[in-house]
């Protein structure tokens, strides 16, 4: 098992950003040829998804989450707000119950030293509390094919 981590920073509250280029990058330095890569956030207001990497459509995404579950309420208040309201930082159950609905994790397939991904597919760290800096880890399984 190879392990490594790395970080990244939001600029926005909330964001879509692909992360397929750095899982690959640890992929290709654990020198897996077959097996599986695990990727994982530590982090209750974000979490992970594979989807198309259109911008329509990840703009799409975002509007549709936070309409949902709006960053404010339109009636009522949300309660972990209330219980946290002279923390201004704290004011994120959006992001809370969005990250609940997608999990933190990804599994994929690697096959030849690759991420085995669908023609249209990509992975996303999606930020729901942002700006912030944040920690991704990627474990890769596998076999070196020697």
């Amino acid at each position: 098992m190879f392990s490594d981590e790395f970080s990244l920073e939001s600029d926005e509250r909330v964001e879509i950003r692909d992360i397929s280029s750095e899982v690959q990058g640890i992929v290709d330095e654990s020198g897996t040829r077959n097996g599986f890569v695990l990727v994982y956030t530590g982090h209750v207001t974000a979490c992970l998804s594979i989807n198309e990497d259109d911008p329509e459509l990840l703009e799409d995404i975002r509007d549709n989450l936070l309409r949902l579950v709006p960053i404010e309420p339109e009636e009522g208040v949300y309660r972990h707000n209330e219980k946290y309201s002279s923390m201004p930082q704290e004011q994120n159950t959006h992001a809370h119950v969005i990250s609940s609905m997608i999990k933190p994790f990804l599994a994929i397939p690697v096959e030849e030293g690759n991420l085995n991904l669908g023609n249209w597919q990509s992975l996303f760290f999606i930020e729901l509390d942002g700006s912030r800096r944040r920690r991704v880890t990627v474990q890769v399984w596998g076999d070196s094919g020697e």
